[in-house]
């Protein structure tokens, strides 16, 4: 209802001038007023939905199950598949009132989901977004013993935007790109080895950093509201900086080619999501986000499959906290 009124509104303020060209300056400043309104709301609930996402996706694709090395010195992995699901995203995009002027389905349709709803049907993408939405990763991963039963875990990713613009621009959206970077470790001790009837156990600390940044023109979706050229250079810029602290504790045992592990962990992170929106070229800039420190509880389990010097992980993890659950699947070469 809000939303119609405002519309109503605004064809009577413009006197049905809302998409032409020669909108007048006044009838810019009401559009303008409505769209901060909503940018902000959307940047605020945006921050809200991506920090635990990230947290988890920053954290998890170690690419390794066993709680020790072994009788192998160090490994280096093929990339891994690292899919972060949180049960659900942009769920206030349901409620009517939330925005003045701004249609977020639109927008997510325009930029982001029309294709995928061709794809596989619009319940599947609903449900995509109401229950599970996926972050998907492609992870980097080594690691090696050091002295004193100490060995050191490391993971991490980098997707730079000069990599995904032209494909993003094509297949999504123009005007979409896209960086990311995640970079982190454990260096972890061996406190029972494995071997006998004895389980391996390893307790560890570690940290990670996690960055994504995206950058979309809003030139189409702002045109359709009021085709004017003032909104040709509108962009949204959001920007997610996760820093992770914690300890794991591990334990996994060898049945022949076989090793199912679990493990424990503890981390606090510092979330901080900043989103900035130009609507007009020479215009105030829209900025709001969230900023989270918080504690979460993680649980892995899954097993690695031995094939000599060729080792397949695959596992799966789950915050106690948020509800966010996590696939890996990953293989390396270990000597």
């Amino acid at each position: 209802m809000k939303k119609l009124l405002v519309l109503v509104l605004l064809l009577f303020i413009l006197g049905g001038a809302v998409f032409s060209q020669n909108i007048s300056p006044k009838a810019l400043d009401n559009i303008v007023g409505a769209l901060e309104t909503d940018f902000g709301l959307l940047l605020k609930g945006l921050g809200n939905d991506v920090d635990p996402i990230l947290l988890q996706n920053a954290i998890s694709g170690q690419n390794i199950g066993q709680a020790e090395l072994g009788d192998t010195s160090f490994y280096i992995g093929l990339p891994s598949i690292n899919l972060t699901v949180s049960p659900g995203f942009l769920k206030f995009r349901k409620n009517q009132d939330y925005f003045e002027l701004l249609d977020l389905n639109k927008l997510l349709n325009d930029k982001l989901l029309s294709g995928l709803s061709d794809s596989i049907g619009q319940d599947y993408t609903d449900i995509l977004l109401d229950k599970a939405f996926p972050f998907p990763a492609l992870k980097g991963n080594f690691g090696f013993k050091l002295p004193a039963n100490l060995e050191l875990l490391v993971n991490g990713a980098w997707i730079p935007s000069f990599l995904t613009k032209n494909f993003l621009d094509k297949n999504l959206a123009k005007g979409l790109s896209l960086d990311y970077i995640n970079i982190g470790g454990v260096l972890r001790y061996v406190l029972l080895k494995d071997v006998g009837s004895s389980p391996a156990v390893s307790i560890g600390a570690g940290s990670y950093y996690n960055k994504v940044y995206v950058s979309m023109s809003l030139k189409d979706s702002l045109r359709e509201i009021a085709d004017t050229e003032e909104f040709d250079k509108a962009k949204m810029e959001l920007s997610s900086d996760v820093l992770a602290f914690g300890i794991d504790l591990a334990v996994s045992k060898v049945f022949l080619f076989f090793n199912p592990y679990l493990k424990l962990g503890a981390w606090y992170s510092i979330n901080s999501f900043k989103g900035e929106v130009v609507l007009l070229e020479d215009g105030n800039r829209i900025e709001n986000g969230t900023n989270i420190n918080d504690f979460n509880l993680l649980v892995s389990t899954g097993f690695d499959i031995l094939l000599g010097a060729f080792r397949i992980n695959i596992g799966g993890d789950y915050n106690l906290g948020n509800g966010v659950w996590g696939v890996n699947l990953g293989s390396r070469l270990q000597f």
